[in-house]
């Protein structure tokens, strides 16, 4: 008989412990990722610092001096036959246009219909084997921004985004 609250003492004396080990486990555990947050927020912030000294842009800003513009218009969506003879082809190209010049952003909205007049000219006037191959769509958005930039006058448009190209 005497053995068998000796077991039962050590059970109760098992459990506490056990729920004392964890709890230290989980002390342990909470300090390690807090030790981690601590050191990977110093070595982003060094990172961002030297980046900052550096000339570069942090995520979202823009990088001191950078010449890319900062201004959008579109997307414009068109849909056009292409020259082709004797077949009916289309092209169906969404274009954006970017530019610096915040005067610009009105006469684009004001001069909408003349700009896509303008667009659709050129893209008809074009080929499937003309624009097909990455020299030929880049030739055609050169092209596009020339006389865009011919008809404006309130600034010039610095790039072209297509970001819709298809030929059917």
């Amino acid at each position: 008989m005497k053995k068998e609250p000796a077991k039962k003492e050590k059970a109760a004396d098992g459990k506490p412990r056990n729920l004392k080990k964890w709890l230290l486990i989980i002390v342990a555990a909470l300090a390690l990722v807090a030790l981690v947050i601590v050191v990977a927020g110093q070595v982003s912030s060094r990172f961002l610092r030297q980046a900052a000294e550096n000339g570069e842009a942090r995520q979202g800003e823009e990088a001191p001096g950078a010449r890319r513009p900062h201004r959008l218009h579109g997307p414009l969506e068109f849909t056009v036959n292409l020259a082709e003879a004797g077949q009916r082809r289309y092209l169906k190209v969404t274009i954006t246009l970017a530019f610096a010049d915040r005067a610009l952003a009105d006469e684009l909205v004001d001069s909408d219909p003349m700009l896509r007049d303008l667009i659709i000219g050129v893209l008809r006037g074009k080929t499937a084997a003309e624009v097909a191959d990455p020299g030929g769509t880049e030739k055609l958005r050169s092209e596009i921004v020339a006389a865009l930039n011919a008809a404006l006058t309130g600034g010039q448009i610095t790039a072209l985004y297509f970001t819709e190209f298809l030929i059917q």
